[in-house]
């Protein structure tokens, strides 16, 4: 931020001390002194991914390569650490604990150790224990990170600290200088002990010449800790004991302790050991009891009093420890029976008596009388801790914000507090309901030397871990195990239960109070409350103190500060732009710079910001600026010399600030080019072909959406306009009908007169309800073949066409019914629709006799046969085989009553009058009885054959439909010829003319295709196709599938005869349940409150009514009795114990009980470890054999390819909505199309701007094939007019030929139906979309060039070579690839560069960085090393001076993968899928979340090259996950949430760095191979195909549709835009909200629906 006059900059750098440690660290041995949750362990990684470190570790051990050691202070520590480098860092790497017996390693087993792995994780010991016996030198080592350095320092008192780091540094100082390896130290507090300011200097001093480094911390590293509200919550603390019996307890406790402490060690005699243990186990007992009678008691390193009111926890917590020591003592005893009996007696009688202690309380805590024993006995602290936690109780349905630490001094008391507050949840479920507890405690130095009752594996405590990481515990109770290393939640409330003793304590335990609002809470007793202020008070200075390090110097050993640089003695520069006025001032220079970092495309996980770099310790000084690796200036700007630091920052920033104003970056006023002058620039520079919208009004529907409509005129194709001259032109159309009945045989056809002549012969289908006219039954319609025939050219004179008229319209009015609303006019001169019908005989030939018997006959009304017709009837069979009637003395019912219900003909039966009846009612005899009963008719002849009839029902439609549910009961209907009026039109011509109006529908939709045909061909040059068709012959197949572009010669395989290399499938297994994980609701983020320490005064009362003295008073009885007996049970086991100490004899005086017991336990650890087999064990299946024989085309064009085009039937397929409900429709073609229009304009942006960002190439795309300009460009064509784009209605859409209908009253049926005769409404979206199906339908049956050509054609800009030379004009080998790009350049920016450091660098980034590892896993070896350098460079890494970031290539690849991925699922042989199927596959298959998943698969990870802290902790946790069930992650993975659709990064599941550098590699490997998709999918193909060959049988439900299907009741808010260009959805579902962002309304929904599938998941649970 700028401000005016002498107003200093200021200056938030977000986490960029990670970079400026990681820097230092390279040249010189420092310790980083970071806060709890700042990285320290990201700095740590970064180092040793250096090519300087990296390479070092290459070669034969010993004798070229040298080894990285991680050295950590716990055994936990180290399988964390291994873990993490693991993941990050593809090398070998193992973690080395003492359980694994590595004491027992001879010189050859470290020396076969060592050669195997490249970075060892191990404690200090161990390492300490190699550099004595000469396992191991510092001349082996190239690196040595030391977490926790604090441990060596030296200790109050002491001459020096004993620790094992201290020992390893002190060999390390008698190395020579030359020999040592690098040393980094990681420390959240420089001093491991309570120790006063004025002697932190000294213990600086200490630290920096025991690790032979600097301690540095980064300048603004107080912005990225902690700062949580303090809180000292202080409780009252009575010495009184809650009862006369644990009094007795604590009295024989305190005797049996006094003695214990009395035995001394004796050589050989390890039984001392287990005195010890138990004396603790007794200790802890006994102060759970009650407080100390002296409660002040003085730390002997320190001499500082304490007051001890921390461990009186009440009697039922007391019995729930004893109840855990005698469970786990019992389980030593058992295993010193096979050792020593002496051993397993010891603990024989510490049971005994332990048992006796349990017994007497168990009877004061009968459930059935103290239901509340729990809560009753507790102590004063333990229920002003619950005062704390009652504050997080939520309200109402709400969910409980609490994630809180409870750090314990004692790993019993976090076991026992934590089944405490469990009871107490239990015991109070309206206050404590919402508590889920659990505890952790760390590893002792040796199996079994602390209290056995918090025994724990490493299993369980991870397992507690995760559950709280994804919240299925929202509170831990912790010893220090979690103040120091471990990844966990940030959390909202931190708890210090015990005592506070160190700086490093209230640091660390601090530090996890990481969230927004968070509170850290300090507990202590009235009594100690001025000591525990003052202690924070120099704890506070101390913390300044350690901030402010890098403002130290040292000289002579001596430590000064330096000097004071606030004064800012330089001038100030401005730079003025002559056009504006506008300047730029070195005093403004620095805010703009970061104003424009923050506008790079970056990850939500990184900011960009600028490095400055000051060269000097004292004046003058001098900076030097580098801006991220992703700007376009990359060069690194140095400012002048200056007096002051500032002033040299602001120098250089000034001089960046003139470059990126030369550059354009920075617009005539300073400013970041906005988006309107960008695109103004590019459109110009790149000649697109764009409609820049301006900002429309937000009531307006915007362009090119679905809520736009339009409208427009049916086309009507030029053969069919054509008016009327003296020639006319006849045309057959021939119908073929399944042969029986009435169809079998020969029968008159219709013809078409127009005025134009038409060349081209077509055949397609309709389809007729042929079931009305059969005795078969079927369900589906029958397919009509049609055969439309030119014949031949006439001459009319007026009379004839008359005739022909009248027939046309008897036709369309009588027969067919066309005008039921009388809306239509017959009007040859008004129609535009230009044709006549006439009969034809089977010659071919016009029937003008029969139009002259139709034209005379009257209209068709019911009428009836006199009695002298009756009686002069004669029966002729032939009449009646081919006709169509209505019986005149009874109709049913018609909506037209004047119009009679007609009948067809099926056939002539052999039935007379005479013959028996045959329906349903009994009554009748013979047919002659009924029509005599029913009608009062008698039939005259009596033995005149009966007709079978059916009524005459439906029109024709386009394709195949359901016949309605015939009755199966249904009796035939029979009709007397005597009593039956005869049309003139035979039955065979009635049903050919109801086919009429979908036949002259469909001529009409090929023609007008075929008439955009010849016009693409016509002005596309070269031309596509050819001008004519082949043999003047369309035709059109009702699928959508098309004749596709041809293919290589490679054999089709079946799923079923892939081979893998595995037992089953990858996603063959169904989720194991126990397995899921839980899902939460996103959080609000919270508003961050000033922090300050407060002190609250405790009330006396407690959360009860009842008072602080214990309820349980009743004294047994037998009381008396029970102390006796235990103080002589207490005396008996002292003597007992003497005794047993006293004459223990060890037969083997060499042997070492203390190994001996580690080794077993240790092979108990393992067994454990053996018989928990994951199933990541076995998964990933990965394809390993050839995959050649699996791809089945050829994605590569090739010179010699010819240009066809798509005929008129597949462009009608591309035309066709999927509202006009015919048998085909676009969608699948717009897939298509949609995935090659973006990737041909991805890779000629890529070409076209070298100098553009990631982000800005994506808004560039995105305005060329946005939906808006797509409409433009194919309006621009008519492609509207000529889209079928509404249901056909043949009565109510469908104008018929030669007739008119005003445009008025069209219009009002228009805005009815959306749908008229002449005109239609089509929404922009359809004609976008329609365009891309064209793209398709080009691309599929002609290939590249083809659909390239027709892009071109419709303006669309897709190569920057001015001519491509499609024709091969160059004589090329036809076998040669086709480029329609420009060569790849070098992706090595730095063109300063000698040869000989760009050689370097890629020596030092391909061979130590291990990438020919990476070639390996994904079988392709890269010509050019700096496309896979590039590929895997974030644009946080700011050490790469020779490529740009991965980000230009991610933009490339993902084009790339979408559109082999999107080819290859649309042409699976046996899996023709639906349009929603393809779109879902595609979905699953194409995004960027399922990408991450793959990357993480095949380790891509370990590769990336990033310095941003936050993402390496995302990728961390992700990776932790994945690793769990990683079929299981990649299965669910479309649900997950990705840094692009939250707003709170700790709801992050996947980051979408992971999809990024998938993508990235895809880009680099089609560069590198010359721009060819064929190498680009055989490598990815590879990859992915069991993921596709599984998604393609199991297609996955987006989540949209799913939540659908969940939620009737969904609904989405409109988008809302919020920072960042992204849009904002709510989703209301099931009474609750949901929030999602996207980068449009389409993704916010998706990710909105995500949330709440979450949500709903969770609830089932």
């Amino acid at each position: 931020m700028a401000s005016n006059g002498n107003e200093e900059t200021v200056e938030y750098i977000p986490r960029p001390y990670q970079v400026q440690l990681y820097m230092a660290a390279k040249d010189r041995n420092i310790i980083a002194c970071l806060g709890t949750g700042t990285g320290k362990t990201f700095i740590a990684i970064l180092l040793m991914r250096d090519p300087k470190f990296a390479a070092a570790l290459r070669g034969q051990y010993p004798q070229e390569a040298k080894r990285t050691v991680f050295i950590v202070p716990t055994r936990t520590l180290v399988t964390q650490q291994a873990a993490e480098v693991k993941r990050h860092f593809d090398v070998r790497v193992k973690g080395y604990t003492g359980d694994m017996g590595v004491d027992f390693y001879d010189a050859h087993r470290w020396t076969t150790e060592l050669k195997n792995q490249d970075v060892i994780v191990m404690t200090a010991q161990i390492l300490l224990n190699m550099l004595n016996h000469q396992f191991i030198t510092f001349n082996n080592i190239n690196l040595m990170i030391m977490d926790e350095v604090h441990w060596a320092a030296k200790k109050k008192g002491k001459k020096e600290s004993g620790h094992p780091y201290k020992q390893i540094m002190k060999l390390y100082n008698e190395c020579p200088v030359g020999r040592r390896p690098r040393v980094l130290g990681l420390s959240a507090s420089l001093i491991n002990s309570s120790m006063r300011l004025d002697l932190f200097d000294a213990a600086v001093k200490d630290l920096e010449e025991t690790y032979c480094a600097e301690c540095n911390t980064s300048e603004v590293a107080q912005y990225c800790g902690t700062n949580p509200e303090e809180r000292v919550w202080i409780f009252i603390s009575t010495p009184a004991s809650p009862s006369p019996t644990a009094r007795s307890v604590v009295q024989a406790l305190e005797l049996f302790i006094d003695n214990l402490k009395k035995l001394k060690r004796t050589d050989g005699n390890s039984m001392i050991t287990h005195a010890t243990r138990i004396k603790k186990c007794l200790t802890n007992v006994r102060n759970m009891l009650a407080d100390p009678v002296n409660k002040v008691v003085t730390n002997p390193e320190t001499k500082q009093e304490y007051i001890i009111t921390m461990t009186w926890m009440g009697v039922w917590c007391t019995v729930l420890a004893i109840d855990k020591y005698i469970s786990e003592l019992s389980q030593y005893r058992e295993l010193y029976k096979q050792i020593n009996p002496n051993h397993s007696a010891l603990f024989d009688h510490v049971i005994q008596y332990l048992g006796l202690i349990k017994s007497q309380f168990n009877n004061e805590l009968n459930p059935i009388q103290y239901p509340m024993a729990a809560y009753d006995t507790a102590s004063p602290k333990m229920y002003r801790l619950l005062e704390i936690l009652e504050t997080y109780r939520p309200i109402g349905n709400e969910k409980s914000q609490l994630c809180g630490i409870i750090f314990v001094a004692q790993r019993s008391v976090a076991k026992v507090l934590a089944e405490w507050l469990n009871k107490i949840k239990e015991l109070k479920p309206t206050e404590f309901g919402f508590l889920n507890v659990d505890w952790v405690v760390g590893h002792s130095n040796r199996p079994g030397f602390e209290s056995l009752v918090t025994s724990y594996t490493d299993k369980q405590q991870q397992d507690v871990i995760d559950r709280f990481r994804n919240e299925s515990l929202n509170l831990i109770i912790a010893t220090s195990v979690l103040e120091e290393g471990l990844d966990i939640r940030k959390c909202n409330v931190v708890i210090r239960y015990d005592r506070l003793n160190t700086f490093r304590e209230y640091l660390q335990s601090k530090g996890r109070a990481r969230a927004e609002n968070a509170c850290y809470y300090m507990m202590t007793s009235e009594e100690d409350r001025g000591k525990l202020i003052n202690q924070l008070n120099g704890f506070a200075d101390m913390e300044k103190h350690i901030e402010n390090l890098n403002n130290i110097s040292r000289v002579d050993g001596a430590i000064v500060s330096l000097i004071n640089d606030e004064e800012d003695e330089d001038d100030d520069e401005q730079y003025i732009d002559e056009r504006t006025g506008a300047r730029v001032t070195s005093r403004t220079a620095i805010s703009l710079i970061y104003r424009y970092c923050a506008l790079l495309p970056s990850d939500s996980f990184t900011k960009l910001t600028p490095i400055f770099n000051i060269e000097g310790i004292v004046k003058p000084f001098k900076c030097s600026l580098k801006l991220p690796v992703n700007s376009l200036l990359k060069e690194t700007i140095y400012g002048q010399s200056c007096k002051s630091k500032k002033g040299a920052k602001k120098s250089a920033a000034f001089e960046v600030c003139k470059q990126l104003h030369l550059l354009g970056e920075l617009n005539e006023r300073f400013l970041p080019i906005s988006r309107e002058q960008f695109i103004d620039k590019y459109v110009d520079k790149l000649g697109l072909n764009i409609r820049v919208i301006d900002k429309e009004d937000s009531d307006v529907a915007k362009v090119g959406t679905r809520a736009r409509n339009q409208i427009y005129e049916k086309r009507l194709t030029q053969v069919f306009t054509s008016q009327v001259s003296s020639n006319y032109y006849l045309h057959r159309i021939s119908m073929k009908f399944p042969v029986f009945g009435c169809f079998s045989g020969q029968y008159k056809e219709f013809g078409l007169i127009t005025g134009h002549p038409i060349v081209n012969r077509c055949s397609f289908s309709v389809f007729a309800p042929i079931r009305e006219y059969q005795t078969i039954e079927k369900e589906n319609s029958f397919a009509v073949n049609v055969d439309f025939m030119p014949l031949t050219k006439l001459s009319f004179n007026e009379s004839q066409l008359e005739v022909i008229r009248k027939f046309h319209l008897f036709t369309f009015e009588e027969v067919i019914g066309i005008d039921p609303n009388g809306q239509l006019v017959f009007n040859t001169e008004e129609s535009q629709f230009n044709l006549l019908v006439v009969p034809l005989m089977t010659n071919k030939q016009i029937d003008w006799k029969f139009m002259d018997k139709v034209n005379n006959c009257e209209p068709i009304q019911l009428k009836t046969l006199s009695t002298t017709e009756r009686l002069n009837f004669k029966f002729d069979a032939q009449l009646y085989k081919d006709c169509v009637f209505y019986p005149w003395y009874w109709q049913p019912d018609n909506p037209r009553p004047e119009r009679p219900t007609l009948y067809d003909s099926l056939s002539v039966t052999n039935l007379t009058p005479m013959s028996p009846w045959k329906g349903k009612d009994e009554q009748y005899k013979t047919f002659e009885h009924y029509y005599l009963k029913k009608y009062n008719l008698k039939i005259n002849n009596k033995s005149q054959q009966l007709l079978e009839g059916k009524m005459v029902k439906r029109l024709s439609q386009l394709k195949s439909f359901t016949l309605e549910k015939s009755d199966p009961n249904r009796i035939p209907e029979y009709f007397v010829p005597e009593l039956l009026y005869i049309h003139l039109f035979p039955s065979s011509l009635w049903r050919q003319a109801l086919c009429l109006p979908a036949v002259l529908y469909r001529l009409n939709h090929i023609f007008l295709t075929e008439e955009l045909r010849q016009k693409i061909h016509l002005e596309t040059k070269p031309h596509i196709g050819c001008l004519n068709s082949s043999k003047n012959e369309l035709s059109l197949t009702l699928s959508s599938d098309i004749i596709e572009f041809p293919l290589i010669g490679i054999k089709r395989l079946h799923i079923d005869d892939l081979t893998i290399d595995c037992e089953g499938h990858p996603f063959d297994y169904a989720m194991d349940m126990n397995e899921m994980q839980t899902f939460v609701m996103p959080k609000r983020k919270k508003r961050r409150a000033n922090y300050a320490i407060s002190t609250v005064t405790p009330t006396v009362t407690r959360l009860g009514s009842n008072s602080i003295v214990t309820n349980l008073s009743v004294v047994n009885n037998n009381n008396n009795n029970f102390i006796n007996r235990l103080l002589d049970f207490t005396e008996a086991v002292i003597k007992k114990f003497t005794d047993i100490l006293n004459n223990i004899r060890i037969s083997n005086p060499r042997f070492d009980l203390d190994k001996y017991e580690l080794e077993i336990l240790s092979a108990k650890s393992e067994s454990l470890k053996d018989s928990e087999l994951k199933y990541g064990e076995t998964y990933p299946f990965i394809f390993t054999g050839d995959i050649m024989p699996y791809i089945e085309r050829s994605y590569d064009c090739r010179v010699g390819e010819p240009i066809i085009g798509p005929s008129a039937d597949v462009l009608l397929k591309a035309l066709t909505l999927l509202n006009a409900n015919d048998a085909f429709n676009l969608e699948r073609l717009e897939t298509m199309g949609d995935s090659f229009l973006k990737f041909a304009t991805t890779a000629f942006l890529y070409y076209a701007c070298p100098e553009l960002d990631e982000g800005r190439l994506s808004y560039l795309r995105q305005i060329q094939i946005c939906n808006c300009n797509l409409y433009y460009l194919g309006n621009r064509k008519g492609i509207a007019n000529l889209l079928v784009a509404h249901k056909w209605y043949p009565k109510i859409n469908w104008l018929p030929p030669s007739y008119h209908i005003d445009d008025e009253c069209d219009l009002q049926l228009l805005t009815k139906t959306n749908d008229g005769y002449r005109y239609q409404l089509v929404n922009d979206k359809s004609i976008a979309d329609s365009v891309e199906a064209l793209i398709g339908a080009h691309l599929l049956v002609g290939g590249t060039k083809c659909a390239l050509i027709f892009m071109e054609w419709l303006g669309l800009k897709i190569s920057t070579k001015k001519d491509i030379d499609y024709l091969n004009t160059r004589k090329l080998d036809d076998s040669k690839q086709f480029q329609w790009l420009p060569e790849p350049k070098n992706p090595i920016w730095n063109t300063s560069a000698t040869e000989y450091a760009i050689n370097k660098f890629i020596m030092n980034e391909y061979t130590d960085c291990n990438l020919n590892n990476f070639e390996k896993i994904i079988d392709y070896t890269f010509n050019n090393k700096a496309f896979i350098i590039q590929a895997f460079t974030h644009s946080s890494n700011i050490s790469n001076q020779f490529t740009d970031c991965y980000q230009r290539l991610e933009f490339l690849g993902d084009s790339v993968l979408d559109y082999l991925i999107t080819y290859h699922i649309y042409n699976i042989a046996d899996k023709k899928f639906s349009p929603g199927e393809l779109t879902d596959l595609r979905s699953a298959l194409v995004n960027n979340i399922f990408f991450a998943n793959i990357a993480v698969k095949f380790n891509f990870h370990k590769y990336l090259k990033a310095f941003s802290p936050d993402l390496y902790h995302a990728i961390n946790v992700f990776v932790k996950k994945f690793e769990i069930n990683k079929r299981d992650a990649i299965y669910h993975c479309f649900q997950a949430l990705s840094d692009e659709e939250v707003t709170d990064l700790e709801e992050v599941e996947i980051p979408k760095a992971l999809g990024d550098i998938f993508e990235s590699i895809a880009g680099a490997i089609y560069l590198d191979s010359g721009l060819s998709l064929d190498a680009v999918w055989k490598v990815f193909y590879k990859l992915l195909k069991p993921e596709i060959d599984y998604f393609s049988e199991n297609i996955p439900k987006m989540p949209v549709r799913e939540l659908r299907e969940k939620c009737e009741n969904a609904e989405f808010s409109n988008g809302e835009q919020i920072s960042g260009r992204k849009i904002r959805v709510v989703l209301s579902a099931n009474g609750h909200q949901y929030s999602g962002i996207g980068k449009n309304s389409k993704l916010a929904k998706i990710a909105a629906s995500k949330s709440a599938l979450k949500a709903i998941g969770l609830d089932k649970k």
